[in-house]
């Protein structure tokens, strides 16, 4: 019984010696992380030279060689989460790919909207349901839609922000389409 009681006793300093351990690199991760997304965010007045265009004007360039069609409102604050990471992606790739911010409000976005139904219908095989919901990104090459992203990521709560996980998430799925136009 003595040895059970002492190898407890041994143990369990152990235990938390290593949660500690644990609990202060994830800190000292955290910090560097953060420091990190401080250099791969810079701010969106500085780095992005998007070209602001209406609902309408989007259909000019379905057929582009390359460019990205960012659906969007100001009002919208996942539009206004995305924003600066999709900033960082072209920032970090020399603005390589043209930026389109479209322009839309929610009352464009409704059945019966010319635009909206032949924005919709072109889209129709990469909308997830028959809306279109914001922000709503669109990577094209030659003509083509190499691929889309609607929204930020599913764990984002948008009365907290991009948390920097969910930031760093976003950041590999947009680099990974802005990838494939380059």
């Amino acid at each position: 019984m003595s040895n059970t009681v002492n190898t407890k006793v041994v143990i369990l300093p152990i235990i938390l010696t290593m949660i500690v351990a644990l609990v202060l690199g994830i800190n000292a991760g955290m910090k560097k992380a953060e420091e990190q997304i401080t250099e791969i965010l810079p701010s969106y007045d500085d780095t992005v030279n998007w070209e602001v265009i209406s609902f309408d004007e989007a259909m000019n360039h379905w057929d582009d060689d390359r460019a990205i069609l960012f659906y969007a409102f100001n009002d919208c604050p996942y539009c206004t989460a995305a924003k600066p990471v999709l900033g960082a992606v072209s920032y970090n790739n020399n603005d390589a790919v043209s930026i389109y911010y479209v322009d839309v409000s929610r009352d464009e976005r409704v059945d019966g909207n010319e635009t909206y139904d032949l924005t919709r219908e072109h889209f129709k095989e990469y909308l997830s349901g028959e809306k279109m919901y914001v922000p709503y990104v669109v990577f094209i090459k030659e003509g083509r839609v190499m691929g889309t992203w609607t929204g930020t990521v599913n764990s984002h709560d948008v009365s907290k922000g991009l948390t920097l996980p969910e930031t760093y998430q976003l950041y590999g799925i947009y680099i990974g389409l802005y990838n494939q136009l380059i």
